[in-house]
């Protein structure tokens, strides 16, 4: 899928153990995808993401972390007048 975004695993004409690796493959890039929206929705991203990629993953992977040390940024001076 070469890391474009909202891609799904399409294998034709397999039933079975093929057939449920596919679904739960599917389900996992979702899975994935909901999670990392929710959390920036949230600002709610405690550590970088560290992976290998490419393409729109690879870009979206550097806006994240954009946002990630972002967040840090703006935090810190509000962590300084808590503690």
């Amino acid at each position: 899928m070469e890391g474009k975004l909202g891609g799904h695993a399409l294998v034709l004409n397999v039933k079975g153990t093929w057939r449920e690796l596919t679904g739960v493959v599917n389900k996992l890039a979702a899975n994935l995808t909901s999670q990392v929206t929710k959390a920036v929705a949230l600002s709610n991203l405690p550590k970088q993401i560290k992976v290998d990629t490419q393409g729109q993953i690879l870009d979206l992977k550097n806006t994240v972390n954009g946002i990630i040390g972002h967040q840090e940024k703006a935090s810190e001076p509000l962590d300084c007048r808590l503690n």
